[in-house]
């Protein structure tokens, strides 16, 4: 069944999510839905899938979840971005029926188009995502996934965290040009991510 996945990804077929389903006869299987409107159910976990799409990338999967931890100090539930065109983030999408049976899947987050502002729903191009997480979770993921898309842009940006937070505000005070206009207007959303990413680890925290 890996193959069949390697064999989409190869024709370079963009994931939009996976979701873990139960399906009669194949017990606890993977639905894999693409960008094209195509879907491919592995009868697999979700997270034996997902290991053979971190191996088509070449990507230690252990490694980039503690990677990402150490990023958002986050313990669970971090995004993984495994390629330029897949970041996936996870949502809570299914009751077990089994202990140890997973209940999240992932969404691609560069194909989510909106996310409902009442219920916990999760626009795609042509799918609606219907979520057991709360709607805050939901935006708080999604942030978390914005923010290390902006990490993996920017690599400076996360190594001088701490500098920007400190510095940067206070030049905001002093009269500019119009030529510093665009400079200032793209530090100001180093900040404002900076700003996110605090807000998110102390919104963890209390969790």
């Amino acid at each position: 069944m890996a193959s069949s996945i390697y064999h989409y990804l190869k024709n370079q077929h963009e994931i939009a999510c996976l979701l873990p389903v139960y399906e009669l006869h194949s017990g606890n299987c993977t639905k894999v839905i693409f960008s094209n409107q195509q879907e491919l159910l592995l009868k697999q976990s979700i997270d034996t899938v997902l290991n053979s799409i971190a191996r088509y990338y070449a990507i230690d999967l252990k490694s980039l979840r503690t990677q990402q931890q150490k990023r958002l100090n986050c313990t669970y539930y971090v995004p993984l971005p495994l390629a330029k065109n897949l970041l996936l983030f996870p949502v809570k999408t299914r009751i077990p029926r089994i202990r140890r049976d997973p209940a999240y899947g992932y969404v691609n987050y560069f194909q989510v188009k909106k996310i409902d502002n009442v219920k916990p729903v999760i626009h795609l191009n042509y799918h609606k995502i219907h979520c057991l997480s709360c709607r805050h979770t939901i935006m708080k993921r999604y942030h978390q996934a914005q923010l290390i898309d902006k990490l993996q842009e920017s690599p400076q940006l996360h190594h001088n965290q701490s500098k920007v937070i400190h510095e940067e505000p206070a030049m905001y005070y002093s009269t500019t040009t119009n030529a510093d206009y665009q400079k200032l207007a793209h530090r100001f959303d180093m900040i404002v991510e900076v700003l996110l990413y605090v807000l998110i680890s102390i919104s963890q925290k209390n969790e």
